[in-house]
């Protein structure tokens, strides 16, 4: 079989300008969906979080930890 380019090749599946045809349609820059999309998700895992503190806080262990360490997932944050 003999090597073509892929700029040569009749199946390419790239456009005229190089661009894949999944990232034209996807668009280039973050819309608002997108930043409520990854809100909804920072908030569910917030309250994930705050969640499995209030289970692990029933273990002793656990609440001589938080007492020695005051932020336990974004230092000086969370």
């Amino acid at each position: 079989m003999p090597f073509f380019p892929l700029s040569r090749r009749r199946s390419s599946r790239c456009c005229s300008s190089g661009t894949p045809p999944t990232l034209q349609r996807a668009g280039w820059g973050p819309s608002f969906e997108d930043f409520r999309l990854y809100g909804c998700q920072f908030a569910l895992q917030v309250g994930r979080i705050v969640r499995e503190e209030q289970l692990l806080s029933a273990d002793e262990g656990y609440r001589t930890y938080k007492g020695r360490v005051r932020y336990r997932v974004i230092p000086g944050v969370f």
